[in-house]
């Protein structure tokens, strides 16, 4: 009996115990769309098989063919889907990238596990600023909270107060408690925290082991333009929210890419599964392109994005022509949407046209 697709789906949401309506939330279609597969009307995206394998905790080979061939490592998934280590094991990786209190980010890349990445990069700081910053914050704090002494500590040892008088004059205005006072020294040290920003756009250097990556630098648009410490601040975090999101595609290309092989297609081809080639070839294809390339949007318009950036070439006498593979991944295409959304297509793939496809896409990423 030949796989279906949408049988599969049937039987795994009858499974958890949802409505068509419920898997259709939880995946971000129309009911109507669950309704389509689950009849036989047509197949899902190719975007949606990692999200599908995700939530019914099976894998996407699993989904495409019905088979359990590698049934040890499906259980290994479902017993321990993240495949996360114990969080003693988290600190301590984490550990070994931290210098001076500061992320390496080459560093924490390198662990190649996301978890441990995200919570590095949004529990730590990966520039010696967001130390200047949160001390700062708990000084304002400690002035509103008349906490005099934490005061008193940081002006004797602060590295921004380094003129005895002009530690004498803070001092004198903590025994007065003169908050007014101390407020206004703490402004002239965001300023002076500010220009070292500004001065130092790359803030290490080699000798002190920090990769170049962490060298992060703020441009103003104009001369006159001025930054305050959030701005910096909000400059930091979407640069760590830029890593986490690109260690984020990372991971979900290589989970959905780690079974595409050449030699897996290969083998499929070899045995008349064309459209398991195809539909999968596609799923490989959008992960390189959302991971590589941090291209954005429907399948289509991905490719067709990589297809006019990559897909000209000079033929030796100064004219651009299109590249071989154009023609035969826009051929691709077509071929899976007349799987998926049933579309008429004038004619099939040849064999060596998927083979070419096959060589090309995996060589991609």
């Amino acid at each position: 009996m030949a796989h279906s697709v949408g049988k599969l789906i049937l039987k795994l949401r009858k499974e958890k115990g949802w409505t068509q309506a419920e898997l259709a939330e939880k995946i971000g279609i129309t009911d109507k769309a669950v309704s389509k597969w689950e009849s036989e009307g047509g197949l899902p995206d190719t975007a949606l098989f990692p999200k599908l394998a995700e939530i019914f905790n099976v894998s996407i080979d699993y989904l495409m063919t019905g088979s359990r061939k590698n049934k040890k490592v499906e259980q290994a998934h479902q017993s321990n889907p993240s495949n996360s280590v114990s969080v003693e094991e988290h600190e301590k990786k984490i550990a070994e990238a931290v210098q001076d209190g500061i992320i390496n980010i080459e560093k924490i890349l390198a662990t190649k596990d996301f978890q441990i990445i995200k919570k590095a990069l949004t529990e730590y700081p990966i520039h010696p600023f967001e130390l200047d910053y949160a001390q700062i914050t708990k000084l304002y704090e400690a002035v509103e909270q008349q906490k005099w002494r934490e005061l008193f500590v940081y002006t004797v040892d602060s590295e921004y107060i380094k003129d005895t008088y002009e530690k004498r004059k803070m001092v004198i205005a903590i025994i007065n408690n003169d908050s007014d006072s101390i407020k206004q020294y703490l402004n002239k040290i965001e300023k002076i925290i500010i220009e070292k920003w500004h001065r130092r756009n790359d803030v290490y250097s080699n000798s002190r082991g920090y990769s170049s990556i962490n060298r992060i630098e703020l441009r103003a648009k104009s001369a006159n333009q001025q930054y305050g410490l959030k701005s910096i601040l909000d400059y930091i975090n979407r640069y760590k929210q830029q890593v986490i999101d690109d260690a984020s595609l990372k991971y979900d290309k290589e989970k959905i890419i780690e079974n595409l092989t050449k030699e897996y297609f290969e083998g499929e081809l070899a045995k008349g599964n064309i459209e398991i080639v195809i539909i999968k070839l596609c799923v490989r294809l959008e992960a390189v392109l959302k991971s590589d390339y941090h291209y954005e949007g429907d399948f289509a318009d991905m490719m067709n994005r990589y297809c006019d950036e990559h897909g000209s070439e000079d033929d030796g006498w100064g004219y651009w022509q299109d590249c071989e593979f154009v023609s035969y991944l826009h051929k691709l295409r077509k071929q899976r949407n007349s799987i998926v959304h049933s579309e008429k297509i004038d004619e099939k793939m040849a064999e060596d046209e998927i083979k070419f496809c096959i060589e090309y896409i995996c060589n991609m990423g």
